[in-house]
């Protein structure tokens, strides 16, 4: 028999209701800690060993305990995401339609070709910097491709050879 327990389930049973945010606060509160990191173990510790060091069965306890281990931990994670909040704040008042049209323009048109056809500039330089004609260059990176393609080496090996084959 196969018991599936919510989310929910499990804070009603540990007597922890749900916060109410509102729409998108939650993405850009998880944003903002992903840019300043405010809650990797240099600064909350290292929560998946400090759980198992917690001698308790409550959450009330874990609180407790966890907030004696890291008293500050809480308010200086808390203190990075508001900053960098605020910065995104500041970033915002800047985003108009012309800016995301322009983003948008850039990926798909710019980074899109950059990304997948910028072969051929590569093969174009690596002719002149080696001073071997273009079709040299172009052998060694069908060799190249021909090996990455058969997996007889990595792509780390791929990108340190990619100077000794141009």
């Amino acid at each position: 028999m196969k018991i599936k327990l919510t989310n929910q389930e499990i804070r009603e049973h540990l007597g922890s209701a749900s916060p109410e945010f509102p729409k998108y606060t939650t993405q850009l509160i998880n944003l903002a800690n992903q840019n300043v990191q405010g809650t990797r173990p240099r600064v909350v510790g290292q929560l998946s060993e400090l759980i198992q060091a917690f001698p308790g069965k409550r959450l009330a306890e874990w609180e407790k305990w966890y907030l004696k281990q890291h008293p500050e931990a809480i308010n200086i994670a808390t203190n990075k995401i508001v900053e960098m909040l605020e910065h995104l704040k500041k970033a915002m008042n800047k985003i108009d339609r012309n800016l995301v049209e322009q983003w948008v323009k850039d990926l798909v048109i710019v980074k899109t070709f950059i990304g997948l056809r910028f072969q051929e500039e590569e093969l174009n330089r690596c002719a002149v910097e080696t001073k071997v004609g273009a079709s040299t260059v172009f052998f060694n990176r069908t060799f190249l491709n021909w090996l990455d393609k058969h997996r007889f080496f990595n792509t780390v090996f791929l990108i340190d050879t990619r100077s000794i084959w141009c």
